[in-house]
């Protein structure tokens, strides 16, 4: 099974007889629902940051993490829709509605996607001293110890821990989430806490064991 984490820009609904053609005349607001510095806060800034250039006009990003992202996505669904307050989604975003049985806005109404501005494959990645050098070694390692081996996060139902337990459960393996909010420190991995996590980039202390990436939907 391939996944991506995706990032997407959405804005509230337009209300009608907005002028695109002369959009945008001010500064524009970027709402990234997680902690700053995970990779969704980053590469909404890069985006951002070449959209000012292309615009003239500032492209502003505030992050307005809580609640698996909810907190940032009610806050754009309650802004005024005028396209000048957007909020970058990821795969989670569509997870949402599996995870809540209520949410702060429509799901279904009150965003509409604008376009896909990256994609970022998973990593698996382990501590040097955990002596696991391949996947095999860990669901091996984890099937002998069921539930003993932790794995970080950004968050409960953030999409690194809604991929590991689907993986976990394919695998026919239990694992410990420890989740953290907006991303998992690689310090923590790196002192040993942390058995295995999706990451996307390496340390010298940390070793590579699998990656993952395909632009084909999972079933």
């Amino acid at each position: 099974m391939n996944w991506w984490r995706v990032g997407v820009v959405v804005l509230g609904l337009f209300a009608q007889g907005t002028a695109l053609a002369q959009f945008p005349t001010r500064s524009v607001k970027i709402v990234v629902p997680y902690a700053a510095g995970g990779t969704a806060d980053l590469s909404t800034r890069i985006v951002a940051q070449k959209l000012t250039e292309l615009t003239g006009q500032s492209w502003i990003i505030e992050n307005k993490g809580g609640a698996s992202g909810q907190l940032g996505y009610q806050t754009v669904a309650a802004a005024a829709p005028d396209g000048y307050t957007l909020v970058s989604a990821d795969s989670a975003y569509t997870m949402l509605p599996l995870q809540y049985s209520k949410l702060g806005w429509n799901w279904e109404a009150d965003l509409i996607p604008v376009t896909m501005y990256s994609s970022t494959s998973y990593i698996i990645i382990a501590s040097q001293a955990s002596g696991i050098k391949s996947l095999q070694d860990l669901i091996a390692v984890a099937k002998a110890n069921p539930g003993k081996l932790n794995y970080g996060s950004g968050g409960v139902g953030n999409a690194n821990h809604v991929v590991t337990e689907d993986f976990a459960k394919k695998a026919g393996i239990k694992m410990t989430h420890v989740p953290f909010r907006g991303r998992c420190r690689c310090d923590e991995r790196a002192t040993g806490r942390f058995d295995r996590c999706a990451l996307y980039r390496r340390r010298g202390n940390l070793r590579v064991r699998s990656s993952q990436a395909s632009s084909s939907r999972s079933p």
